[in-house]
């Protein structure tokens, strides 16, 4: 299992820059192919807004033009931000759609005009990896990370605004903690995970119980024989749940762990009804300060 295609969402602003050096990186060290995507979204035209007889008089005047404006400077923001890290990195800026030397690092950018609610699912069509800075605040905009699990298929590696983490060495976390719940979405999560885990020192499988009324489906022999299988190394760990929620134990363990990157399936009672209950994935955005490796 390797990494070769990454797909960063890149909005050119100061704080996604952690995100696009780490995304860097990533590509430098698995020598792998990374397509920066920034999407252009258009301005909200105001009789969207609701703004009735005035609609038009705000369509001619300076508001649009203004909007396009401030939508064309974060453009070339973003496109000059990449240009400087490619070279800072070392890494090839290629033009868009040029596939580049294989087994070698290389990037391109590419400026999708539209909502990444729109276009982000068929961006990641064919992309091993999606990766984008992740606002971990109680009240934190969560729209681009719901966008990329539900709208992408594949894994999704959030990294934090906010974060003791500022950034692994060579592209890989080092301690990487899985949440393993025992169910069919943890098993599918625990394969996308497997490249990450090849690259770490240490890895630990954490379980916390109690957690449902039905057995694991696999066994912890199972589990570690099909990660030795691969080259890993890991160690199976049981944590009691006590009086706290299930999102505050696998975070306060992960951290106990040393965890530097805690990976875990998302979502796996859907979103709606883990809004509702308070589920774990809802608790672990808001509250998390770790980077989080998702696969819904």
């Amino acid at each position: 299992m390797s990494i070769k295609s990454l797909l960063l969402v890149f909005d050119g602003y100061n704080h996604d820059l952690p995100a696009l050096n780490q995304a860097l990186s990533l590509t430098q060290h698995s020598r792998s192919h990374l397509r920066v995507v920034h999407f252009a979204e258009p301005p909200i035209l105001p009789e969207t807004l609701g703004l009735g007889l005035y609609a038009g008089a705000i369509a001619d005047g300076p508001v649009i033009d203004l909007l396009e404006a401030t939508s064309r400077e974060l453009t070339d923001t973003a496109r000059a931000h990449t240009g400087s890290q490619c070279v800072h990195h070392g890494v090839p800026l290629l033009s868009d759609g040029e596939p580049g030397v294989m087994g070698q690092a290389a990037a391109t950018f590419r400026v999708v005009v539209g909502t990444a609610a729109d276009a982000l699912a068929r961006e990641a069509l064919v992309t091993d990896l999606v990766i984008l800075s992740w606002d971990n605040q109680p009240h934190g905009n969560f729209a681009g990370v719901l966008t990329a699990l539900f709208g992408a298929d594949q894994p999704v590696l959030l990294l934090p605004r906010h974060s003791a983490v500022t950034g692994y060495a060579d592209g890989f976390a080092r301690t990487v903690v899985f949440g393993w719940d025992g169910s069919r979405a943890s098993a599918q999560a625990l394969r996308e995970a497997v490249p990450h885990m090849l690259h770490a020192d240490e890895v630990f499988l954490l379980r916390i119980a109690p957690q449902r009324q039905d057995a694991d489906l696999v066994s912890e022999e199972d589990l570690l024989a099909y990660l030795h299988s691969h080259s890993v190394s890991a160690d199976f760990v049981r944590a009691e749940r006590g009086t706290r929620t299930i999102g505050q134990a696998l975070l306060e363990e992960a951290q106990r762990l040393g965890a530097d990157l805690l990976a875990m399936g998302a979502y796996g009672h859907g979103h709606l009804s883990e809004m509702i209950l308070g589920g774990v994935t809802d608790h672990v955005l808001k509250h998390g300060s770790l980077p989080l490796l998702l696969a819904h």
